[in-house]
């Protein structure tokens, strides 16, 4: 019941049956440490939850405390889309990607819930093993995302450089489409490194 809490808590959607009949708990819990494992273990589906759980845990290894309860997130979009890329919300980050050719993707962005608090975690491996995204469309929006943290001068983005400079290529006519070796670290540092433990 505590994990069940927590994420209602934290606003994650969560598999309320799986969480009850694999008696998970607290322990269980802080054993989640990728978003791989979060949607194994707790079964949570949308990808941003994956992520946005996993930087929860690790500040409850971190400092031994909840982190701060996490507000609802706005599902339309803000008036004006802020300057600031974390404080979207996911219609404003679907708005963004059909500004920038990938429209078609706004339908996977909205059901992961990939807000800007999550955009610039995701790395390839994790668009396509769990976002259901194409090679090809993984590189795409890595590359996107790679030109929006240079526009906003990196103030927030832990896209692994491999995925970016993968898309890049990909995005420039060589054949990424989704073969090679996916980059599993955030930042190039590994998740313990990166901003999902911050």
């Amino acid at each position: 019941d505590d994990v069940l809490l927590f994420a209602t808590r934290q606003h994650i959607r969560v598999d309320t049956e799986h969480i009850q009949s694999a008696s998970i708990d607290g322990s269980s819990l802080v054993q989640c440490d990728t978003p791989r494992i979060v949607a194994g273990i707790l079964g949570v589906k949308p990808l941003g939850d994956c992520i946005r759980l996993v930087g929860d845990i690790a500040h409850i290894k971190r400092h031994g405390t909840l982190p701060a309860m996490r507000l609802a997130m706005p599902r339309e979009q803000a008036a004006e889309r802020s300057a600031d890329v974390s404080q979207w919300t996911v219609a404003d980050v679907c708005a963004w990607a059909a500004s920038v050719g990938l429209g078609e993707l706004s339908g996977k962005l909205d059901e992961h819930r990939i807000g800007g608090d999550v955009l610039g975690k995701l790395t390839r491996e994790q668009l396509c093993t769990m976002g259901g995204l194409t090679g090809e469309q993984a590189d795409r929006l890595v590359a996107e995302i790679g030109k929006l943290r240079e526009a906003t001068e990196g103030l927030l983005w832990c896209v692994t450089e491999t995925d970016v400079r993968r898309a890049g290529s990909s995005a420039a006519g060589a054949d990424g489409g989704g073969q090679g070796e996916p980059s599993d670290s955030v930042g190039g540092r590994g998740v313990a490194g990166s901003s999902l433990a911050a």
